[in-house]
């Protein structure tokens, strides 16, 4: 996905969150946490 996408992903799913990457050409998939897609993504936390 694209930063901004990634960062969606970031504030409005959970830590738990997985991302599937499947490329159906090639036949392949990974699988990947926001974390390690996003790993200095920002949240706002209520106050």
């Amino acid at each position: 996905p694209c930063g901004d996408c990634r960062q969606r992903l970031f504030e409005f799913a959970d830590d738990a969150t997985e991302v599937l990457l499947i490329d159906q050409s090639a036949g392949s998939a990974q699988r990947w946490s926001l974390t390690e897609l996003l790993p200095a993504g920002f949240r706002l936390r209520p106050s």
